[in-house]
């Protein structure tokens, strides 16, 4: 049950595939989401929907760090050649670096993936708010 003390005192929703602990998280008045769905994407859908999400947009994809949640700024390819491969720093121009941890960023095919599956996901919700 430290996941549902944890919850309750960090004002967190708890996510559950688990109905027992599901039937607790209800009983002790805190906020829960049964998980359901076949895949990852159903999953996150499903998630989404249950927290009153609607949509979701590319606003902020690519602002913060996958690592450390820090923010990232734009940087020069001069001030990130030592963080990056010498064929990326060729190839690209423009970097983002977390303010927080140092981790360097450049739009290559991750982002682009990550915006297709933000695509889906809002197509997907579209039509899990519609029925």
């Amino acid at each position: 049950d430290e996941i549902l003390k944890t919850g309750i005192e960090q004002g967190r929703v708890i996510l559950t595939a688990d109905k027992e602990l599901f039937k607790r998280v209800v009983k002790a008045g805190a906020r829960g989401v049964l998980v359901s769905g076949s895949g990852e994407l159903e999953v996150l859908v499903h998630i989404l929907s249950k927290n009153g999400i609607s949509s979701v947009d590319l606003d902020g994809i690519g602002s913060r760090c996958s690592i450390c949640n820090g923010l990232l700024e734009e940087k020069r390819p001069d001030q990130v050649k030592n963080g990056v491969p010498r064929k990326v720093a060729e190839l690209h121009r423009e970097f983002y670096q977390c303010t927080t941890c140092r981790k360097v960023y450049w739009e290559g095919g991750h982002l682009t993936r990550i915006k297709a599956l933000v695509r889906s996901v809002d197509t997907l919700l579209g039509r899990a708010v519609a029925t």
